[in-house]
């Protein structure tokens, strides 16, 4: 129908990225009335239920946050969720970093009544879920997941992100080692759908650049031994100290204990080694793993000089609007947005008292800049179009998800 054209069409309004390519969609049961959209976040909070830095807490609170100004139509980070006033729900659901995990969440979000979804973060979660969202006609919008697979309209037609494709960050990688003038690099990387894109776009740009990938180590994620044996790898049978000793490095922050401690006992933390990554971990990440006992001061030190290349968006007008709610924000403010929710009850991984006061008087995560925008657009599409869910009669009854695993409007934007 014209009016399910029109709805999709705003949903895809919502920035450049989003509109980018995307084709209207009609949904049978859009004309039906509906008093409430409900959404899903599915979030990166844990580590196969192991915790994570507490920053991914912080991401949690600003997509929620999003939600939260836009029931109350406030614009002091997204001018156009003045006035909204939408009643959009939410479900937050943990992935837990995992592609399993993360199609359990998916389903427990559509048991709950959800018909869009903000997230996943990781590409190795969005991918999957990316075939059933297609096949579900589930609009999803991801906060961090920037593997160039997932721009395929054929293959994603509902999916979209305001995060920055790695076709453009791979680029910006190549063009700095270039400039600095060496000839040849080695990768360490995560076995995952995000790295091999990643790599995949280093390689093409690397070989118009006339820049020659020496060696690629790879490892499997969450996997500390297999990490160490990919550094291993990188420097056994030979391998030239000239072609070797500039390092890619991607990887994420559960990894980097192995990896660091593995190329520090190998020397490879110190002259003539340089390395560089792009932002798949932070800086902040380095100073929760010192804080929690996983890297000693001494490595921590050394890691003072550690090289990342990527697109930030810190310099907009946007993001200082941002910045400014992330200071307005407190634990205890974080923890009632999450109450707000409806569906699963129980663990989902969401702890905001992890925070602390402290943590809102330094920067916000970046990343969280993504997410916030991510659930805006999310709410905004809605809001306006007041999308309905399926009617009860074809909605699973709800469940709780299992305990254990079985450019650019916005924040981010100038707008």
């Amino acid at each position: 129908s014209s009016q399910a054209k029109a709805e999709m069409l705003a949903f895809a309004a919502m920035s450049p990225q989003l509109a980018a390519g995307k084709e209207p969609v009609c949904v049978p049961y859009l004309c039906k009335e509906r008093q409430a959209e409900r959404t899903a976040l599915l979030l990166r909070l844990t580590n196969r239920g192991e915790a994570l830095p507490k920053l991914w807490q912080g991401v949690a609170c600003l997509a929620l946050l999003a939600l939260d100004h836009a029931r109350k139509g406030d614009g002091s980070v997204i001018p156009e969720l003045a006035g909204l006033n939408s009643s959009i729900e939410h479900v937050l659901l943990d992935t837990r970093s995992d592609p399993a995990s993360g199609v359990t969440a998916y389903r427990a979000a559509r048991a709950n009544g959800a018909s869009s979804i903000v997230g996943a973060a990781r590409s190795a979660v969005s991918v999957p879920l990316g075939y059933v969202e297609t096949e579900d006609v589930m609009p999803a919008v991801s906060y961090w997941s920037s593997t160039p697979a997932l721009s395929d309209q054929k293959l994603f037609p509902l999916f979209a992100r305001t995060f920055p494709s790695d076709s453009d960050s791979a680029a910006a990688m190549v063009t700095v080692l270039r400039n600095m003038g060496w000839e040849h690099f080695s990768a360490i990387s995560v076995a995952d759908e995000y790295a091999n894109g990643y790599m995949q776009a280093v390689s093409r740009n690397a070989a118009a650049c006339g820049l020659t990938l020496s060696r690629v180590s790879t490892f499997e994620y969450g996997n500390a031994d297999s990490a160490a044996r990919a550094v291993q790898g990188l420097v056994s049978g030979g391998a030239n100290i000239v072609t070797a000793n500039v390092v890619l490095l991607i990887a994420f922050d559960v990894d980097l204990p192995a990896i660091f401690a593995t190329a520090d006992e190998l020397g490879m933390l110190d002259a003539p080694y340089a390395w560089f990554a792009p932002d798949s971990f932070f800086a902040s990440d380095l100073g929760a793993l010192l804080a929690a006992g996983q890297l000693t001061a001494g490595l921590y030190g050394k890691l003072a000089g550690f090289n990342q290349v990527f697109i930030s968006q810190k310099s907009s007008a946007g993001y200082a609007r941002y910045e400014a709610a992330w200071r307005q924000l407190t634990p205890e403010s974080c923890e009632a947005l999450g109450e707000g929710g409806v569906g699963p009850s129980g663990d989902n991984g969401y702890n905001a008292s992890r925070l602390t006061a402290a943590d809102f008087r330094g920067p916000p995560p970046e990343v969280g800049s993504y997410a916030y925008d991510a659930a805006a657009a999310i709410a905004r599409a809605t809001g306006a179009a007041e999308l309905p869910r399926p009617p009860e009669a074809e909605r699973p009854p709800e469940v709780a998800p299992p305990s254990t695993p079985p450019r650019r409007l916005g924040a981010e934007g100038a707008g």
